[in-house]
């Protein structure tokens, strides 16, 4: 999968949780809902990307979440 389109998904699977996640969680879901491995090493480079960055956040523990002004997930593009 492509990176952008990684991204978006990880941004998906980010809002629709209730709670913050590690990078192996988010990895569990999408390998779960795209039906393809997914690396957490994939979802780290991801998570560590610029466009990402702008639109979550890493808390103490290293679980993500969406920042709660964030833009539509589609201005990862």
């Amino acid at each position: 999968m492509e990176q952008p389109e990684l991204e978006k998904q990880i941004l998906v699977v980010l809002r629709s949780s209730q709670v913050p996640l590690k990078a192996k969680d988010i990895a569990n879901q999408l390998t779960l809902s795209l039906g393809q491995e997914v690396q957490r090493s994939d979802v780290n480079r991801c998570l560590y990307s610029n466009r990402i960055v702008q639109l979550a956040y890493k808390d103490s523990y290293h679980r993500w979440s969406v920042r709660a002004a964030s833009p539509a997930f589609t201005s990862v593009e």
